[in-house]
């Protein structure tokens, strides 16, 4: 089903005329600090949005987590249903965490200026998640229901890497025709994220045995000479994929000069654009944990995140978008980038479009900020998505 031009001038009338009250909503969530490491500060975010969904036919589940604060999903009733249409569903997927610890209010006040909104998790991505709002409000002010019913997922651990909601959000999204992902897009342009890499981290530790490097060195047993072999393996494994991006992100280890070193640590980030580099890897780095006598040597491999490939699904859906930015009156583009979000997990089981969050710039730094005339055009782009059927 494609959305006639008519349709797409009332929703883009309509939300232009909620510029206003967007820029105010999103106020409103950034004043509600909400720090990933701060487990309880996301019910106040999560409160608030349901506020905004329940007059429009929305009922909240809240899902408690173990290391984090929880997962809420927002879920369409009865008057969302269509006759004589199928029960299927769409998933729109967000986050309400920050990187912004409590108290960064106090040195990034949310301010309006030259068109654009300062302020702590505005563009990363409180701005998303007000777009989402808004385009289910605008579907149902117009009498508007999209074949597939929407869903509203959010949860709190997205800026760690979704450890704790990673599996919820893999089964509700195997349940969903799409995912329409809310993270910020690229650029002024606001590129759509139509390619991410996956990956995870490497940490490996080994233990050895102290000793005094003078009087008595061959009763040591040095965890650093140890590691120096290990990362040896690692080197040639990394030569053989050159496509996979290994960052060696840190090395701690050693107490003195003067003693051989009974410990020694490394991190490791690999980036990985490939789903068959990504299998291939899980098995051959476990190798390199190279033991010996009087070493213990423990390897921690979280290489969970999927990339976000280009693949047949994730192309229809993007070409479906491009053709209703058109239509709205706009060019959009796609683009690769390296870091992952929720959209990696998702693509894993339905059809994944990432990017359709906030346009703006400074993800995580003080000057962070979105432009306010994109909110409703963006809103309007995402409303136009969930009424299409591919």
């Amino acid at each position: 089903m494609q959305v006639d031009d008519l349709t797409l001038k009332k929703l883009r009338d309509y939300l232009h005329h909620c510029q206003t009250d967007m820029v105010e909503l999103l106020r409103n969530l950034a004043s509600l600090e909400s720090p990933t490491e701060d487990l309880s500060a996301q019910s106040s975010m999560f409160h608030s949005i349901d506020r905004c969904l329940m007059p429009i036919g929305f009922r909240s589940r809240y899902l408690r987590g173990k290391d984090s604060g929880g997962i809420c999903l927002f879920l369409p009733t009865g008057k969302w249903n269509r006759r004589n249409i199928p029960r299927k569903r769409q998933l729109i997927v967000g986050h309400v965490d920050t990187v912004w610890p409590k108290g960064s209010l106090g040195k990034m006040p949310i301010h309006l200026s030259n068109g654009r909104l300062y302020g702590p998790g505005v563009f990363d991505m409180k701005g998303g998640i007000v777009q989402a709002i808004f385009a289910l409000q605008a579907l149902d002010w117009l009498n508007l229901r999209p074949e597939f019913k929407p869903v509203l997922l959010l949860n709190s651990d997205e800026e760690k890497g979704s450890p704790d909601s990673r599996g919820i959000v893999k089964q509700v999204a195997s349940q969903c025709e799409r995912a329409l992902i809310v993270e910020p897009p690229v650029g002024q342009e606001g590129l759509l994220k139509t390619e991410r890499k996956g990956g995870g981290f490497l940490r490996l530790t080994i233990e050895g045995r102290a000793a005094h490097a003078g009087l008595n060195p061959e009763q040591g047993r040095n965890a650093i000479d140890q590691m120096i072999l290990c990362l040896h393996q690692l080197a040639k494994i990394r030569d053989d994929y050159p496509r996979v991006t290994f960052n060696l992100g840190s090395i701690r280890g050693g107490v003195a000069a003067n003693v051989v070193a009974p410990d020694c640590e490394v991190e490791v980030d690999i980036r990985i654009a490939d789903s068959s580099d990504l299998i291939s890897l899980k098995n051959r780095l476990p190798s390199i944990a190279l033991g010996g006598d009087g070493f213990t040597v423990r390897l921690q491999l979280d290489l969970e995140r999927p990339p976000l490939e280009r693949n047949s699904r994730n192309q229809m859906l993007w070409h479906l978008s491009k053709r209703v930015a058109q239509q709205l009156g706009f060019n959009l583009q796609e683009t690769s980038v390296g870091g992952g979000s929720d959209g990696n997990f998702t693509s894993e089981v339905c059809a994944t479009l990432d990017g359709l969050g906030a346009v703006g710039g400074n993800a995580h730094q003080e000057d962070e900020y979105v432009v306010v005339d994109e909110l409703p055009r963006r809103a309007a782009l995402l409303a136009a998505i969930l009424m299409e059927k591919e």
